[in-house]
């Protein structure tokens, strides 16, 4: 049992924080003109220095942000040696970090009141982490320093158990100050960082801290790693709450979290850091969790450091009883590792044996209904199922509007095949429960894929190309989910609407890629189908689980961005009838690197599906091919093909892939536009041959992982690396013949066979100093895993708006390095990624400009 924080003399009580606040308050004379700052965030390493009648602002440096970190960690240190009084005193030195001159406009009880109920919705305590270099810290830590009469467990250390001053204050702040709330998440954000930056540099104190005992470092890690947890999941909870009352928007995203989750501070269970030794003690899912489904959730850009416990108790009290469900063997079924989508049978390999469902209460004796061809060929536009069928048993069908019920599927859960006479059709029974929920919601006609995509190349691109407005201006999005639509709603409490939201982020229907952009698309209104037809509204599942539930829980929304509500458009503002418009009128919803983020990790089932889901995300046009054998037919199997779901459909021949074509034609929509260069530090194949595109990604998503000749090198980039959106990066511009950008890049000449010295001499724009024998031996690795066809060589690190490196955001132990191949030094082409282990010293690097064709 996962319990949440509640009131006792030794986490935190509601006299604690009415003291507290009282003890904040600005004391100052209200009718002085100069009223102090209510909230202030002290930067570790700023000083104000009074020199005469001046204040002089002291900005932090490297020298002196390592000298107050390693001032406040020596106060923390010190107060371990009163046993008695060291949570106390811990907390005073914590506390120095903020200065509160609160000016309530409420009763105090009231908003302590407030703070104390937002307390008690966290965990009781953070994630468990261990040293690996003890083999066992807890047993080393003095008893006074656990609860009385408790064991020696994490759960019961009196500093992890222990709500601080500071902590505290974070929500007296957002309590008190609401009509500055865009200030208030800055302020929260900025002293977050604080408390990361105090973190990681306890990782690193034992350097100058030999004469303290293991355990008391210890002790300093585990006290800041509860204060840095508390922090993330108060800022998150404050972001979500902002982003569920007033609707999400993309621009928002990069405020999300704080950077250093993802900067490998620590080990997760499954990864190492060069870095750290402290790793965190993860819970393992049930069986019937998918780990791939579960890689996808942690990956994101925010999830690292996330609490996953909540999420796995909710889930394991609905499906905590049954099998796997990934891998297919001779005994039984398996649970997928989660290193490869390609390596679980959810998504690769696993035979759809039937393709036609049926309601629960059907006695699998229905008939199937198909198109009325007429019907479909005569409407105009986006076309959708008619709620008023003739007799004839053919299908109508009339235009799609705003009182359609679109429906959002996983096509191997068998809702149907595609509607031409021949095919296998709809079940009549499905028409008729997708026809009373949409009458019940007020629509007068339903859109799915099957039986509004036919198969007529022309009249698929046509489908294809309105998919977007028939999401985004739809009544509602229904959601149909085989693991969803077995949970009963007949009594809805809080506890479950929590288990249903766990459940939605690990759902087959969660981690496809149609399914994304139909989420997103639709996200104004989803409604999650569940037992007996009974629906419920996401965005209200999401309103009460943020307002009363589990914190831990909801947050994890902030790593789902597809299924946070759609901004609000107000009253008597100028609006576009596609909403999706109103937020980012020049380029849809998302940029292109945002978009193909959001695809990195997810599966299309056929090839070419993932350009046109990209462009889909990025806008409302479909790429059409400029040269292609193929014609109209490059998108004739996109969308749920009604072919077996194998992996050989799935491996098609590079001849008749169309995903070179599309995603030529994909980008040269974008020449003349920008992109930031981080963006392309991913594993995203580069299958393009046109000069001037060789460059851009062919796919957002990942290939599988190639096996390699190299094996025994471990710095060579064997693992794959997930796109980020590249935010914050340098930009390039994409021209007619490359992407022309700035890089902090290193060159040498490929070297010769038993040839030590041929990398040295002075190019046309940078002069190349003798390497080392390390780095010689390094280079002649990285040329001959990369540059077979190139005279010269070069490594690319992005840089950041100013000018700084910017290190990858994704998992990774070294620096990821692009590698560039030229012949001449006028153009470069890409050639791939190498993850320098950093055993050895890195390269020299220069900033330049450069083309790469």
């Amino acid at each position: 049992m996962l319990h949440s924080l509640s009131e006792s003399p030794f986490t935190y009580t509601t006299a604690r924080v009415e003291q507290i606040l009282e003890d904040d308050l600005d004391r100052a004379d209200p009718k002085l003109p100069d009223k102090n700052i209510e909230f202030i965030v002290e930067a570790i390493g700023f000083r104000l220095e009074q020199k005469g009648t001046k204040l002089l602002y002291r900005f932090p440096t490297s020298d002196s942000r390592k000298a107050h970190a390693a001032s406040l960690c020596s106060r923390l240190i010190d107060s371990l040696d009163d046993p008695t009084r060291h949570v106390e005193l811990m907390d005073e030195a914590f506390s120095s970090l903020i200065k509160c001159h609160f000016r309530p406009t409420r009763p105090i009880q009231e908003i302590s009141e407030q703070v104390c109920a937002l307390l008690s919705r966290l965990p009781a305590t953070p994630l468990e982490i261990t040293d690996t270099s003890l083999s066992n810290p807890l047993d080393l830590i003095p008893g006074e320093f656990f609860l009385a009469g408790r064991d020696r467990e994490w759960s019961t250390l009196r500093l992890v158990r222990h709500v601080t001053r500071n902590i505290i204050r974070v929500p007296l702040c957002w309590s008190i100050m609401p009509r500055a709330l865009t200030a208030v998440n800055s302020l929260i954000y900025d002293f977050t960082e604080n408390v990361a930056e105090l973190f990681e540099f306890s990782l690193y104190a034992t350097e100058d801290s030999n004469h303290v005992p293991d355990w008391k470092l210890f002790l300093i890690k585990a006290f800041l790693w509860t204060q840095w947890q508390r922090c993330v999941m108060l800022n998150s909870w404050f972001v979500l709450n902002n982003q569920i009352q007033a609707g999400f928007h993309s621009e928002s995203s990069s405020g999300i979290l704080v950077s250093r989750m993802t900067s490998g501070l620590v080990q997760t269970s499954d990864d190492s850091s060069e870095t750290s030794t402290i790793k965190i003690v993860h819970p393992q899912p049930v069986p019937y969790v998918c780990k791939w489904a579960l890689r996808l959730l942690q990956t994101d850009r925010g999830s690292v450091t996330f609490d996953l416990r909540r999420l796995f108790y909710r889930y394991a009290e609905l499906f905590g009883h049954l099998p796997p469900r990934c891998i297919k063997l001779e005994d039984g079924m398996a649970q997928c590792e989660g290193g490869s989508l390609y390596k679980c049978n959810r998504f690769v390999g696993m035979k759809i044996e039937d393709q036609t469902a049926h309601t629960k209460h059907c006695g699998r004796n229905c008939h199937s209904l198909h198109w009325d061809e007429e019907s479909y060929r005569n409407t105009e536009g986006a076309r959708a199922v008619s709620l008023d069928q003739k007799e004839n048993g053919l299908l109508q069908y009339c235009t799609a509007s705003e009182r359609t019920m679109a429906i959002s599927h996983v096509w191997s859960h068998g809702q149907g095949g595609r509607p031409e006479l021949g095919t296998s059709g709809l079940n009549s029974c499905l028409h008729n429960r997708y026809l009373k929920i949409a009458k019940s919601k007020g629509c007068d006609s339903y859109w799915m894929d099957t039986p509004c995509i036919p198969q007529d190349p022309i009249l698929r691109r046509e489908a294809i190309e309105q998919i977007n407005s028939v999401f985004a201006n739809s009544k509602l999005t229904l959601v149909c989910d085989r693991d969803l639509m077995s949970i009963e709603i007949s009594e809805i409490s809080l506890e479950l609407q929590e288990s249903i939201l766990a459940v939605i982020l690990l759902c087959d229907w969660n981690v496809r890629a149609w399914t994304l952009l139909e989420a997103l698309r639709g996200r104004k209104n989803v409604q999650i189908l569940c037992a007996d037809d009974e629906t419920m509204s996401l965005r209200e599942m999401l309103y009460t689980v943020q307002k009363e539930g589990s914190i831990d829980l909801a947050i994890l929304y902030l790593t789902s961005q597809h299924l946070l509500p759609a901004k609000r458009v107000f009253l008597n503002r100028k609006v576009h009838k596609d909403w999706w418009r109103n937020e980012t009128e020049d380029n849809g919803i998302f940029k292109v690197e945002e978009a193909a983020a959001l695809m990195s990790l997810r599966h299309a089932s056929r090839r070419g599906d993932e350009i046109v889901i990209w462009s889909l995300l990025h806008n409302d046009k479909v790429p059409r091919p400029y040269r292609s054998n193929l014609g109209f037919d490059a998108l004739s199997g996109l969308h749920h093909s009604n072919n077996d779901d194998t992996e050989e459909n799935t491996a098609e021949s590079l001849d008749e892939d169309p995903n070179s074509s599309l995603a030529e034609a994909f980008w040269r929509m974008r020449v003349g536009k920008h992109l930031y260069t981080g963006f392309l530090m991913s594993s995203a194949p580069r299958d393009i041959k046109r000069k001037g595109l060789t460059w851009a990604p062919s796919c957002p998503t990942l290939p599988p992982l190639p096996l390699s000749d190299l094996e025994s090198d471990t710095s060579l980039a064997k693992e794959s690396y997930m796109s980020f959106d590249g935010r914050n990066t340098n930009l390039g511009i994409i021209a007619p013949w490359g992407l022309m950008s700035h890089w902090l890049m290193h060159v040498f000449k490929k070297s010769e066979q038993n040839s030590g010295n041929s990398i040295f001499r002075r190019t046309k724009f940078i002069v190349l100093d003798k390497p080392s024998r390390e780095l010689r031996v390094r280079l002649s690795l990285i040329s001959a895993r990369f540059l077979r066809d190139d005279a010269w060589g070069a490594l690319l690190h992005t840089m950041d708006s100013v000018g700084n490196p910017a290190r990858y955001r994704g998992r990774n132990s070294g620096t990821l390095f692009a590698v560039v191949g030229s012949s001449n030094l006028s153009v470069w082409r890409w050639r791939g990624l190498y993850n320098w282990d950093n055993s050895i010293p890195l390269p020299d690097l220069e900033e330049q400009e450069i083309v790469l064709e």
